[in-house]
């Protein structure tokens, strides 16, 4: 850097971009001293800042002329706290050889850099392979398909969740060995080739940080998914586990199938968990739900439900509270059907009117929960 340089911008939106960016930082202390800093590059068109853990990235830029072109590491959380804290409208960036300072009419900060040569190259997955998706539709993809997936990143089948498409469909599926979720919703455009990959569920979270209203393209290659949106890139490395065969575990015939409406449903669940959050739910099946809860040295919660729709046979059935909620509650769904075989075989949920055979996946919200045995 031969002379210093000055970039004036509004505190608000550089806060706004870095705290996006800093997203894929490490959430405790760095492996190595780079991978805490952002890298910031500026030249006549934009600023762009880039941050990386080694297993995702995020770029995002801002459109800003500045008269030299150049490159800078910084300490990306550092930075983003103080911007956070400043209430002034805009900022300025000197960066002179070695340092950094931010200023503000009141504010003064330095910070000391390092080599930007230590920084590593993101790759970016090859533009050939393209999906288009609206950000409302991955919105409610990512609410239905992701909160199944372990959080024992050491099951590393388990921890992460399967992108697939099958021509204009996209599909995100995810599950803990007990409980299973899919969400499935309409491209806007595709290409020849189908999806079919593994990414971290954590990782694919940030992704709903991707919120400027935007269609949002996604990427890919043998080695990393990319997902963008306007000025915003986020590139995944893709697991090296392989995701379970979950289409052989849903039932094809339902021989017991109920309709009922969500709210009351989660309501009901939400005062007997009061009693007991852990304890196991009786669901009496009929043409009346009634739900039963016994706490020992506690007490008993009974609940009716009423039912839109019921065909087959009366059954109870013994389920997880928690489980049962999470799938009510990620649903994005007014009303319900929920499939049964047996007190011991898998629940079935879906949005969509559950057929007596059929492939019950395609084009809507899935879930199956183990009951459990008592």
């Amino acid at each position: 850097m031969n002379k210093p340089v000055e970039i004036k911008v509004k505190r608000k939106i550089l806060s706004s971009v870095l705290d996006k960016t800093s997203l894929s930082l490490p959430a405790g202390k760095a492996t190595y001293p780079y991978l805490s800093q952002v890298l910031l590059e500026y030249n006549n068109e934009k600023i762009k800042l880039t941050a990386t853990d080694l297993k995702k990235a995020i770029t995002t830029s801002i459109e800003y002329h500045c008269e030299s072109e150049g490159s800078i590491l910084f300490p990306g959380k550092l930075v983003s706290d103080i911007l956070r804290k400043l209430n002034e409208e805009e900022v300025s960036l000197f960066l002179n050889n070695n340092q950094l300072i931010l200023k503000t009419d009141k504010s003064s900060f330095s910070f000391q850099l390092m080599p930007v040569d230590e920084f590593p190259l993101i790759p970016f997955a090859e533009d050939s392979r393209e999906l288009k998706i609206s950000q409302s539709v991955l919105s409610t993809i990512l609410k239905q398909g992701l909160y199944s997936a372990s959080k024992d990143i050491e099951r590393e089948g388990l921890s992460g969740a399967l992108l697939t498409n099958n021509k204009n469909l996209f599909r995100m599926v995810s599950t803990d060995g007990h409980r299973l979720s899919v969400g499935e919703g309409e491209l806007i455009s595709f290409p020849n080739q189908n999806l079919n990959t593994m990414i971290s569920a954590s990782d694919l979270k940030l992704v709903e940080y991707l919120n400027s209203g935007e269609d949002i393209s996604i990427r890919w290659d043998q080695k990393q998914v990319d997902f963008i949106q306007g000025n915003t890139h986020m590139t995944f490395k893709l697991l090296g586990a392989k995701f379970p065969p979950y289409e052989e575990v849903i039932p094809r015939t339902c021989t017991t199938i109920l309709n009922i409406k969500t709210l009351p449903l989660l309501q009901s669940l939400d005062r007997l968990t009061t009693l007991n959050q852990h304890q196991p739910i009786k669901f009496s099946v009929g043409d009346l739900l009634t739900l039963t809860i016994n706490v020992a040295g506690v007490g008993e919660g009974v609940e009716t439900v009423d039912v839109v729709e019921f065909t087959g046979n009366k059954l109870d059935v013994f389920i997880n509270p928690r489980y049962f909620m999470e799938s009510l509650k990620n649903s994005n769904s007014d009303t319900l059907f929920f499939g049964f075989n047996s007190s011991q075989s898998p629940i079935l949920i879906s949005n969509q009117k559950i057929p007596k055979t059929d492939d019950l996946v395609g084009g809507y919200y899935l879930a199956l929960i183990m009951p459990m045995q008592i």
